[in-house]
């Protein structure tokens, strides 16, 4: 675990780490960040279309942050999703809609 919690993570070292394929890193931030490194982090994952990177977003979708949650959700989409994927997709935006 890197400990991202409480510090701000930029695009730009979100990128830098994209471009060196660290993405346990911008997997980790997106785990653990601040509210809105976790978000850019998730942008930048979306852009990588991976099992691996998947498989974490799914997990987001269980997040405890709407916010997180929605978000992982559109990423899942923009990459294409199977039936079992738009399932829990459908269930977290109902979980997470607003009233």
């Amino acid at each position: 675990m890197f400990g991202f919690g409480k510090k701000e993570i930029t695009t730009k070292k979100l990128r830098e780490w994209q471009n060196a394929y660290r993405i346990e890193k911008i997997v980790e931030v997106a785990k653990s960040g601040t509210t809105k490194s976790r978000l850019l982090a998730i942008a930048v994952l979306e852009e990588v279309n991976m099992i691996q990177v998947k498989n974490e977003l799914l997990a987001l979708l269980d997040d405890a942050i709407p916010e997180i949650a929605l978000r992982a959700a559109d990423a899942l989409e923009s990459m294409g999703v199977v039936h079992e994927e738009r399932e829990r997709i459908k269930a977290c935006r109902s979980k997470h809609q607003k009233s």
